[in-house]
């Protein structure tokens, strides 16, 4: 199975594309702009992998999408490619806009196009799942902040009172983290299988 990937070199995207190729036989067309915030640092070890296919191009350049497409013919598309970080796109919404709405239409409608050109048979079997962002969803309700730690209204409706601040919290994660560095070391070597581990485990 070919499935396309975009935003394949994001937080999320090099999580699955590392997780197919490990656990899978299926061929993976990674697709990325490699916008700002962005490394291909965490696939080095797929990089060169004969069923990782790399290909740096923007999901708003319809051609380009289209001609990939045409190529590769993927099975499945899953598209995790969007802006983040909406504080930004409070500030300055023009990037989120092109990116994560008249990005997601262009390749909407480039694989429609494909998809047109496929078999009946393939045409019922292709999938094509849209997992991104709040930014493209929709997020917080009108009354609430961007993203800021506010437990007013929690302690006015519910009378709940968090029995830490949001500074000494974020200590004492740093510090659980700093203090359990093999914990750590055990999730992030790749060896993981989503097994339940504990900071005695080896």
């Amino acid at each position: 199975m070919n499935i396309v990937i975009t935003g394949g070199a994001g937080f999320m995207g090099e999580a699955l594309v590392r997780y197919i190729i490990s656990q899978t036989d299926h061929h993976v067309i990674n697709v990325d702009k490699l916008a700002y915030a962005v490394t291909l640092d965490p696939l080095t070890e797929t990089m060169d992998h004969l069923r990782h296919h790399f290909q740096k191009v923007d999901i708003c350049h319809a051609q380009a999408i289209e001609e990939l497409l045409a190529h590769y013919q993927p099975d499945a598309i899953m598209h995790l490619a969007a802006e983040t970080h909406v504080d930004c796109s409070i500030d300055d919404s023009a990037d989120f806009i092109q990116n994560n709405i008249v990005g997601a239409f262009s390749l909407l409608k480039s694989t429609r196009k494909n998809w047109l050109g496929l078999s009946i048979e393939s045409r019922q079997r292709f999938r094509f799942n849209h997992i991104s962002t709040d930014e493209v969803y929709g997020g917080l309700g009108e009354t609430e902040v961007r993203y800021a730690i506010d437990v007013g209204n929690i302690a006015r409706e519910l009378g709940w009172v968090p029995e830490v601040t949001f500074e000494s919290g974020i200590k004492n994660t740093t510090l659980w983290y700093l203090e359990n560095h093999p914990w750590c070391q055990a999730v992030q070597s790749g060896n993981y299988q989503r097994q339940r581990l504990s900071i005695e485990s080896k």
